[in-house]
């Protein structure tokens, strides 16, 4: 496992290898973006505040219309995912979700079996290849191309 190297902008990457030598080693490249991080937190912290408002609503709710608000925030696909239900069925905020994904704020993982290019080329390749596909992605919309 290699120390964490600094490239441009403050972004940090730091390489591991897994699987030894030759043709089985796979490479991994976690990468660190301290702009990322401030988003990734900001936005979580909207969702906490929402999540924690619609909770405080439930409290004003009665049998039924409580039963389909609570199984409905449980369900939601953003706001359930920080919600808990407590062994007498009460919701709570899960705030060991909360505080498990702070730990992975402004990180993604880039894998690469290519032993010959740097850890940091191989950052550089998926944020290009990220830039192309967004690139046909808004010439598509454009052109209103159709998949064949």
């Amino acid at each position: 496992m290699s120390s964490p190297v600094l490239l441009r902008q403050g972004t940090e990457i730091k390489e591991v290898t897994v699987g030894g030598d030759g043709a089985k080693a796979r490479r991994y490249v976690i990468v660190r973006n301290p702009e990322e991080v401030r988003r990734d937190k900001a936005k979580r912290d909207d969702i906490v505040a929402e999540v924690e408002w619609r909770l405080a609503e439930l409290k004003n709710l009665a049998d039924v219309p409580h039963e389909k608000a609570a199984c409905a925030l449980r369900s939601h696909h953003v706001y359930g995912r920080y919600v808990t239900q407590t062994p007498t069925g009460r919701l709570t905020l899960h705030r060991e979700k909360i505080k498990t994904e702070e730990l992975v704020d402004g990180k993604f993982l880039v894998s690469s079996s290519d032993d010959t290019l740097s850890a940091e080329d191989i950052v550089l390749g998926y944020k290009a290849l990220w830039r192309v596909e967004r690139a046909f992605r808004d010439l598509k919309h454009v052109l209103d191309i159709r998949p064949v």
